[in-house]
């Protein structure tokens, strides 16, 4: 799917993908203060895609069926991003106290089912 915008005055396409790559490697600089390019977020791709081999990537939990939040280390920083399975593109990059608070939530809802359910519901329970 694509979307007009409007560059040095004359009306151009712009698909999604790439205005998330676009809107990623802004908030990589605005954030962490990394110059991400369009290299690096094939890197990273990369790593999201093999996140069981190089540990360099972890699911922290799927917000739907397309998008996911990750923790990524990427040239020696952790940061927490949003991915996109559907179009395989790295959304945004989430700061670090918001992925801090998801994290807590998680653990919590975690305790509230063990105390509830036992081990079994843990188990079966994906956030």
């Amino acid at each position: 799917m694509t979307r007009h915008c409007r560059r040095n005055g004359k009306r151009v396409k712009r698909d999604y993908a790439k205005a998330q790559r676009w809107h990623f490697m802004q908030r990589a600089r605005e954030r962490l203060g990394l110059a991400i390019k369009e290299q690096d977020v094939r890197e990273i791709r990369k790593l999201l895609q093999t996140d069981g081999v190089t540990g360099a990537a972890r699911l922290v939990m799927n917000q739907s069926n397309r998008v996911g939040l990750w923790w990524v280390v990427y040239h020696g920083r952790k940061f927490g991003m949003i991915y996109d399975r559907v179009r395989h593109t790295p959304v945004t990059v989430v700061p670090d106290e918001i992925m801090a608070a998801v994290e807590e939530e998680i653990a919590e809802r975690g305790r509230d089912m063990v105390e509830a359910g036992g081990a079994k519901a843990l188990r079966e329970w994906k956030p």
